[in-house]
């Protein structure tokens, strides 16, 4: 939001359907889950989306995806649990790190908390924000997402102004930081 509020060019990619587990019902469920972001992006006041539809849970991280993701970057996190965030921050490195110098990397918190070094102050538009993650009704029934994000938000503030009540943590990395060699931790997820 403070992006499009400073005139900043913003692109979303929702790179997944959305669909696992679902079976036969799949494609509705994936529909209802689009339709809902675009409910979300509305609230935030960014119109740009562009829909991959790889399938949830099959994101790999190989030439391909990494390709997809450099056409993207040219057209306009290290640390996730979620193989499909896991693999997508991984593309999103490597296509940075193909562009030396060119760009820096910046890393957002969505499953597991980042080592920071950019906190920013969301007091002001955090109801905004929490109107927009409520919109996502489909993926809060799976799991309270909203309650988590928003608490993660809140925690963020710990170590600023006490006027701060929220605050959203990145990493923002140069191209020249990003080492030749990705590690790509081994996940294992109970369903």
């Amino acid at each position: 939001m403070q992006h499009l509020k400073d005139g900043d060019p913003l692109k979303v990619v929702i790179v997944t359907d959305g669909a696992f587990g679902r079976g036969e019902g799949a494609v509705s469920y994936a529909l209802k889950r689009r339709q809902e972001t675009l409910d979300a992006s509305k609230i935030l006041g960014y119109e740009d989306l562009l829909f991959w539809g790889l399938p949830d849970r099959g994101v790999i991280f190989d030439d391909e995806l990494v390709r997809r993701v450099g056409f993207e970057v040219d057209a306009l996190s290290w640390w996730e649990i979620h193989p499909d965030h896991s693999a997508l921050s991984h593309a999103v490195t490597q296509a940075v790190k193909e562009r030396v110098n060119r760009l820096k990397l910046v890393l957002y918190e969505v499953g597991v908390p980042l080592h920071a070094n950019v906190l920013l102050d969301i007091t002001d538009i955090l109801e905004t924000k929490r109107l927009a993650i409520g919109s996502l009704k489909v993926s809060i029934e799976m799991q309270p997402y909203d309650r988590h994000i928003l608490a993660l938000n809140e925690f963020r503030s710990y170590t600023l102004p006490s006027r701060v009540f929220a605050a959203e943590a990145y990493r923002v990395v140069a191209p020249s930081e990003i080492s030749d060699r990705l590690e790509i931790p081994c996940m294992s997820t109970a369903l």
